[in-house]
């Protein structure tokens, strides 16, 4: 399960006081003291069975015994940051000396005294870190800090500002085709109220008291879709929470979907202004009757006029062109989506098993007892006779590793923060045959490759076209990290790994062998000759034959692993989806509703034409036509305005590189065709209309 160390201080700055127990104390994160751990509540509830009895209980905790001194309430939960256990944060000798400036590792959270903006903390910041830069030059030069909320750096962290602008542009869309729909029916609805509003109007009835009680009605109908609209955004909420699924973040993000009073308020303020924006027209339209025609008892002015036409074919219009531009949008999405599922990773993903092993305990501390730890598991595993290869990496492909500046030598050497960066792998040997990921030049690691031989590094591809683009990268030398680090030799250059499902112009890499910098915390890779979780309880054999206090943790296979990467993307593309099916539902029954009504108003004109001769063939064409003339039109400007998108989702999604043309020409015919389809069934039934009937009408 996930973990985290923190500052004693850290509850309370975060404002959640534990529900049983205790915090952590001032001083329990001083070295030697006696180890304390806090449980999250669905831990306490689902391994402790709810005990209250379980503060002052001892546990073990990455091998360690710890006593819970506190259950963490379940509101408390950090998607950025998830954990269901807390530990005191603890420096050891080595991160508190000089040595320790070079690590940046720690996320820091504060909490603004009253009446403190964002801008003074932040000039503070500023001058603190002035101060260290001066004070610590090799270390703290170029470095700073930026205050951000802790809203904006969950947004930030997890990469989801611009698809939640595209999802939030979708649902506005949506909204608008609702009440283009509304305002429509209030048209339609009102057109036969003219006498009513006219006889009101003799009596003297003032316009702002007829435009009032259409508002009224209009308000009452947004208020009511609105609750409607909240019932299923409940079930909708639920589901997104159930398939948010594909790992701990995506988990911890997940709980914090709900409904609560914000979204009350934000449903009931735009609930409010649909009503009176989008029902402002036709109260106004309707509020000024023609009194000469609407009481005359023969009149068929009582019919809408040009101009109550002209605005309802606008409102279709609008709804036509929006839904081919968010049909277009959603199949950009989907089919971006199939292709990061079609695209090559850069391995061999099948019978490979993976697992994550951090290293705890006061045995592990230096740096060969990681390498001889992780040295005794793959030996262990090897000696399987289900097991092909194994081998150990710092970070698995598609999970985007962290990353290292350096310098390539004799160049000149640019100052701390200009320096460039590449995704960073420490693996040991025998790792690229694992995954199969090949060797274009040069040679792999070696046993010998260990902190007392030379220090060498190997690169991908992306890295030699971008920094040796006409030259030959091996027997070069580059420098990681600070000055003080060797100049590494490059002894190779293997194929290109995706970082994400789908990316394009992968980011550069350097990969660093292991036994020459070890880790603590390593993903172990396990080619397997049979299915590769079946092979679960062997790699934890394997790993507590070493030490059987050291936890093994998100066993699963590797093609798990590349489907999960792309499991926001397939929620992305599910949601755009939904919102393209259901404008595109609603602009077919707002252009069914126009016609169906149009042809209610022409009801006398129909029966006219076929006393006259007229075939059922030439009704139906003839209403046809018109609705051909505004589809036409509409989906037109639709598709003009969508040739853009492309473009657009270029510059938003990083890896964009969709072939667009089927769906900028698929998508206006589709609409196109369920428009057609929509307007057919009003003109047919006008075909039904019983000629002396239709001359009786009025």
């Amino acid at each position: 399960m996930a973990g985290a160390q923190v500052s004693p201080d850290y509850f309370s700055v975060l404002g959640v006081p534990p529900i049983l127990g205790r915090a952590f104390g001032p001083h329990e994160d001083q070295p030697g003291r006696a180890g304390v751990v806090m449980l999250g509540e669905r831990v306490w509830r689902r391994r402790f069975a709810a005990d209250t009895q379980v503060v002052g209980r001892t546990v073990k905790v990455n091998g360690e015994s710890c006593t819970v001194i506190g259950i963490v309430p379940s509101r408390m939960q950090l998607w950025a940051f998830p954990a269901e256990v807390w530990l005191p944060l603890v420096f050891t000798p080595g991160q508190l000396g000089s040595e320790g400036r070079k690590t940046r590792f720690l996320a820091v959270f504060g909490r603004l005294k009253p009446g403190v903006s964002e801008a003074q903390a932040q000039a503070e910041i500023d001058t603190l870190a002035g101060r260290l830069a001066a004070s610590h030059p090799e270390t703290n030069k170029g470095w700073g800090a930026v205050i951000k909320t802790f809203q904006e750096y969950s947004i930030e962290d997890a990469n989801v500002r611009t698809p939640m602008a595209f999802l939030m542009a979708m649902v506005g869309f949506v909204l608008l085709i609702a009440c283009a729909n509304l305002a429509n029916l209030l048209l339609a609805r009102n057109s036969g109220r003219q006498r009513e509003f006219a006889i009101r109007t003799a009596l003297g009835a003032r316009r702002a008291r007829l435009a009032r009680q259409l508002l009224s009605e209009c308000m009452l109908l947004s208020l009511a879709g609105g609750s409607l609209g909240l019932i299923f955004a409940y079930f909708a909420a639920q589901l997104i929470r159930a398939k948010m699924n594909w790992n701990e973040y995506a988990l911890a993000l997940g709980q914090t979907i709900s409904l609560d009073g914000r979204v009350l308020l934000f449903t009931l303020v735009v609930s409010i202004a649909a009503a009176i924006i989008f029902g402002l027209a036709p109260a106004l339209q309707i509020s000024r009757p023609d009194l000469n025609a609407g009481l005359k008892d023969n009149a068929r002015t009582s019919t809408a006029g040009r101009e109550t036409h002209r605005l309802q074919n606008l409102l279709v219009a609008g709804e036509l062109a929006l839904s081919v531009i968010l049909v277009v949008g959603a199949g950009l999405v989907v089919k971006l989506f199939i292709e990061e599922l079609r695209s090559n990773v850069g391995m061999d993903p099948q019978n490979l098993l993976t697992a994550t092993v951090s290293l705890s305990g006061a045995n592990y501390q230096q740096p060969s007892k990681q390498v001889a730890f992780f040295r005794d598991v793959l030996r262990q595993l090897e000696a399987s006779s289900e097991v092909e290869s194994a081998a150990v990496t710092t970070d698995l492909p598609v999970t985007f590793p962290g990353e290292v500046r350096f310098t390539v030598e004799g160049r000149p050497a640019p100052t701390p923060d200009e320096r460039p960066a590449a995704g960073y792998y420490a693996v040991s040997p025998g790792y690229f045959e694992t995954i199969r990921t090949p060797l274009v030049a040069g040679r792999a690691f070696r046993a010998s490759d260990n902190t007392e031989g030379a220090s060498v590094v190997i690169v991908d591809t992306a890295f030699a076209h971008k920094y040796f683009a006409n030259e030959n990268p091996l027997g070069r030398h580059i420098r990681m990290d600070e000055k003080s680090s060797p100049w590494s030799e490059i002894v190779g250059i293997v194929g290109e790994v995706s970082e994400m499902i789908g990316q394009n112009g992968p980011r550069p890499h350097i990969f660093a062998p292991f036994l020459a910098r070890p880790d603590a915390t390593m993903c172990l890779v396990v080619r397997t000759r049979t299915e590769p979780t079946s092979l679960g309880a062997s790699l934890r054999r394997a790993v507590w034959a070493v030490d059987k206090d050291q936890p093994v943790t998100h066993i699963q296979s590797m093609e798990h692993v590349v489907h999960d990467s792309a499991q926001g993307d397939d929620l992305m593309a599910e949601l755009m989806g939904t919102f393209a099916a259901i404008a595109l539902t609603m602009a077919a029954i707002g252009i069914y509703g126009l016609l169906a009504y149009l042809v209610g108003q022409r009801t006398h004109e129909i029966g006219v034409r076929m006393a006259l001769g007229a075939r059922p063939s030439e009704v139906v064409g003839l209403i046809m036509r018109r609705a051909m003339t505004l589809t036409l039109s509409s989906v037109g400007v639709g598709f003009v305005v969508s040739l853009g998108l492309p473009r657009l989702f270029s510059a938003s999604f990083t890896g964009f590189h969709v072939h667009t043309g089927w769906i900028l020409v698929g998508t206006p015919l589709a609409v196109t065709l369920v428009a057609l389809a929509s307007c057919y069934l009003p003109a047919h039934r006008a075909t039904k209309v019983d000629p002396m009937m239709a001359l009786r009408c009025e």
